[in-house]
């Protein structure tokens, strides 16, 4: 039985719909990701800026 060309229109629309979905949920989970890695390694990252900022002074003086 042959579709019709609305129904393979809306097939298309519905394909792009869950491809675009798929990419912006796989962007959020990157970001997630990021995010829990930021706030996991916080105190070493936090521990850097400090070193850096201090060298910094020194170096300066």
């Amino acid at each position: 039985m042959a579709r019709s060309r609305i129904a393979i229109k809306q097939q298309k629309k519905s394909d792009k719909q869950k491809k675009i979905g798929t990419i912006v949920s796989l962007i959020a989970l990157i970001l997630i990701g990021l995010a829990i890695y930021c706030i996991a390694n916080f105190d070493h990252i936090q521990g850097n800026v400090a070193n850096y900022v201090a060298n910094k002074d020194l170096i300066s003086q």
